[in-house]
């Protein structure tokens, strides 16, 4: 998760994410370092993040639109850093 004071300072922050389908399914995880992975079916997301840095943790930051996860092929978990694969971490979400 990015997100920086206006004019658009982006710095990594800490904080969670949340994409939640359109049965209102959701699915969270927490970022330390601004980084975070989740492991969705294909779907349409809204996706919201929350950063004690800013506002509390009150405000939203959202992605500013609907995120779109297609499917991949059987066996196929994109590229994983050999550390990530021995911890057994999904494969890293675009940020």
């Amino acid at each position: 998760m990015v997100g920086g004071p206006f004019p658009g300072e982006d710095r990594a922050v800490s904080g969670n994410v949340t994409a939640t389908d359109s049965s209102g399914q959701r699915f969270s995880a927490m970022a330390r370092d601004g980084n975070f992975a989740l492991e969705l079916p294909p779907g349409v997301y809204n996706a919201v993040g929350h950063s004690p840095d800013f506002g509390y943790g009150k405000y939203d930051c959202s992605a500013g639109g609907p995120v779109i996860v297609l499917s991949r092929p059987a066996g196929d978990r994109g590229s994983r850093t050999d550390d990530e694969a021995e911890a057994g971490h999904p494969a890293d979400v675009p940020r």
